[in-house]
């Protein structure tokens, strides 16, 4: 079951818009508070959403994202885009330039006994990556701490020693001790690659490919946890939805969405010819009163680039992935979507949505 929600709010806006802009530091504290340091305005430069300064040929829409980033990120510089298309497409970006490093690395180390790096800061000591590559606007800390936010119930099985500090992602074949004991685990001691090289070959109990190797496309090496960052940071309280995970596999080339438990994402992938469209779960989903309710939507498996979805019916905002809904008198309450999911060649898939939603106070 996945978890997470992303609920916009003006205050989050500020965050996800301005984690990584050098002329300003904007980051959630763990008690909920939030810390700033304003940026005095300068000539030439105008004051960017939530705080922060730049000029307008480096932020021609004034969206609170560089042009350099946004050439960086695929988004277009002159159309201003909201912080969790932002944050998707910036996400995906990074992790196909981590997997073009890993592929270089893996060639270069092909005849050494691990293939793989020590952890992904080796890649940028190497000269295969940029530093930047490794952090991302949707997490407000800037890699402190980790690839998993500390209040996520995912920290109950992924302990932090099992994290890599400075980075946004979280690496699944490192060299720091693996605290998740699957099945068949090599013992006490093990670290990530070699855990990791045992299920990928192994399978897992989890979708009961057992002794049956993982399709390369669907084993994930690097992931991204922070994109439903900050209202969903626990299972309960925010609504049903689930948790989306972005992931880089381990062919270092597909970079595909999945729940938390990727292993039940791969398995919903195999079982069918047809893409499977996410679950969202029963609701309701929750919001505070003038925030925004918003989620990704993707197909289980497939990667990022390999199709569309259109919103065939139904109220809301379909802005690429990110589907988007402003509650309020009127709504209509529960939502009724129908989405389409488009490849080139292909016939569509078609998902119904039926989502009860409430306006709740204190989130």
């Amino acid at each position: 079951m996945m978890r997470h929600l992303l609920v916009t709010s003006a205050v989050y806006l500020a965050v996800y818009c301005l984690a990584a802009l050098p002329a300003t530091t904007c980051a959630q504290a763990p008690g909920g508070a939030q810390t700033s340091a304003a940026t005095a305005e300068k000539p030439g430069e105008v004051n960017l959403p939530g705080g922060g300064t730049a000029t307008p040929a480096e932020d021609r829409d004034r969206d609170g994202f560089s042009d350099a980033e946004e050439a960086l990120a695929g988004t277009d510089p002159k159309i201003p885009d909201s912080p969790a298309v932002f944050a998707w497409a910036e996400a995906v970006a990074k992790l196909r330039r981590i997997g073009a490093a890993l592929e270089r690395y893996s060639l270069a180390h092909k005849d050494a006994p691990r293939s793989m790096p020590p952890d992904l800061t080796t890649l940028v000591r190497e000269g295969l990556l940029e530093a930047q590559m490794l952090t991302c606007h949707c997490d407000p800390y800037h890699g402190e701490q980790g690839g998993i936010p500390d209040s996520y119930d995912t920290q109950r099985i992924i302990k932090p020693e099992s994290e890599e500090p400075e980075t946004s992602f979280f690496y699944e074949f490192s060299s720091r001790p693996c605290t998740v004991l699957l099945p068949r685990h090599p013992g006490k001691g093990a670290d990530w690659y070699t855990v990791k090289m045992r299920q990928l070959e192994m399978g897992s109990v989890v979708d009961g490919r057992r002794r049956q190797p993982y399709p390369k496309s669907l084993f994930p090496s690097v992931r991204c946890f922070w994109l439903d960052y900050p209202h969903y940071a626990k299972r309960v309280g925010y609504g049903t939805v689930p948790i989306t995970v972005l992931n880089l596999a381990i062919d270092f080339r597909t970079v595909y969405a999945s729940s938390d438990a990727w292993e039940v994402t791969a398995a919903s992938a195999q079982a069918g010819a047809l893409p499977v469209l996410r679950e969202l779960g029963p609701g309701p989903l929750r919001a505070g009163a003038g925030e925004s309710i918003s989620f990704p939507l993707w197909a289980g498996g497939m990667d990022a680039g390999a199709g569309t979805f259109r919103l065939r019916s139904g109220t809301g905002r379909l802005d690429g992935a990110i589907y988007s809904f402003g509650p309020g008198p009127g709504a209509p309450n529960p939502l009724v979507l129908m989405v389409e999911y488009l490849r080139v060649g292909e016939a569509p898939v078609a998902r119904e949505y039926t989502i009860p939603w409430t306006i709740a106070d204190g989130l």
